[in-house]
């Protein structure tokens, strides 16, 4: 049985994730280990992230938890249908998911968010 602690969003809404999917995000893990190691009893309060956010973040790790890290810098990246469809167009849920993203120091999900950001200016003028 793999060991689940609770993550919970600044609106008070709990998420249990696995350590496999902690471990997935550096700040948490630090996190996770200050606190003493993974334990059931562990509850993370992440008064900056809210849950909408936070849930896209663990769905995102939950989907990459047994996968390599994506380099989505490559020039020749074709997005995975998962991928194309996980960045919201509503720009303000974005920008939450991609504050949380860098919060927790989950550089891929970081980085798809930079690319989703950075197509939506590609050939805009000032």
């Amino acid at each position: 049985m793999d060991i689940k602690i609770t993550l919970q969003s600044n609106d008070k809404v709990d998420f249990k994730v696995t350590k496999q999917v902690s471990q997935m995000l550096p700040t948490l893990n630090d996190m996770v280990e200050d606190l003493g190691g993974y334990d059931e009893n562990v509850v993370i309060e992440l008064s900056s992230i809210d849950s909408y956010s936070l849930g896209k973040v663990i769905e995102y790790c939950e989907n990459y938890k047994d996968s390599q890290p994506i380099d989505y810098s490559a020039k020749d990246l074709v997005l995975s249908e998962f991928d194309s469809a996980f960045c919201p167009s509503d720009h303000e849920k974005l920008f939450k998911i991609t504050l949380a993203a860098n919060y927790l120091c989950a550089k891929p999900l970081l980085d798809l968010c930079s690319k989703t950001i950075a197509s939506y200016i590609e050939g805009k003028t000032s």
